[in-house]
């Protein structure tokens, strides 16, 4: 559901949903493997 919101926004190429894409991504984007990461290092 979200996906399919997120990908429905981006056609529409508005600024505010732009804006939340790249935060949403950036934040579970890195937060993922990151914390996989550490964990695993750790």
């Amino acid at each position: 559901m979200e996906l399919k919101t997120l990908e429905e926004r981006r056609q529409e190429f508005d600024p505010q949903p732009i804006r939340v894409d790249k935060v949403n991504i950036g934040f579970l984007s890195p937060m993922n493997p990151v914390s996989t990461s550490e964990s695993h290092k750790r």
